[in-house]
């Protein structure tokens, strides 16, 4: 599985058969196959390129959550994931978008592989884990190589 960053609000998420265009916009994320004319925006069960996607409504976002490659990855602000954590619990890959300063805390005795910080604040907020984030624009892993313990990743 790969994660990279296109654009400064666009992220590729790429598995062996699947490929998702997530985009960050003012009213939250839009996730579509790569190159179809296909979006979805909001909470419900969607199906994009093979793969289960389920939104779940975070006022004022919505967080998603699916998996590639038997990966499981969740996706959201950072101001809504903090009312999610039941569900963090099952991630292997969080992607925060930090577009806000917070206290997050509660995501490091949440997730237990990956946290991935996108947006404007990724470095500031980052930092606040007391370790050295690695900066990148493409983060690949496989089910079997994902870290014992936390890795964080500030994609740019």
């Amino acid at each position: 599985m790969e994660i990279s960053i296109v654009a400064k609000s666009k992220l590729n998420l790429k598995g062996k058969n699947a490929s998702i265009s997530v985009t960050e916009g003012e009213r939250g994320f839009l996730l579509a196959p790569q190159d179809v004319e296909m979006e979805i925006n909001g909470p419900g069960e969607y199906e994009i390129a093979g793969v289960k996607v389920s939104g779940t409504a975070a006022v004022p976002d919505t967080v998603y959550d699916f998996k590639i490659d038997g990966i499981v990855v969740m996706l959201g602000k950072i101001g809504s994931l903090f009312k999610f954590h039941q569900k963090l619990k099952e991630a292997n890959i969080l992607i925060v978008s930090c577009d806000e300063d917070m206290e997050i805390g509660f995501i490091t005795s949440i997730v237990s592989n990956v946290i991935i910080f996108t947006g404007d604040k990724a470095k500031e907020l980052s930092k606040k884990f007391g370790k050295e984030s690695l900066s990148m624009s493409k983060y690949q892993t496989k089910l079997e190589k994902l870290p014992a313990e936390i890795e964080t990743i500030i994609l740019e």
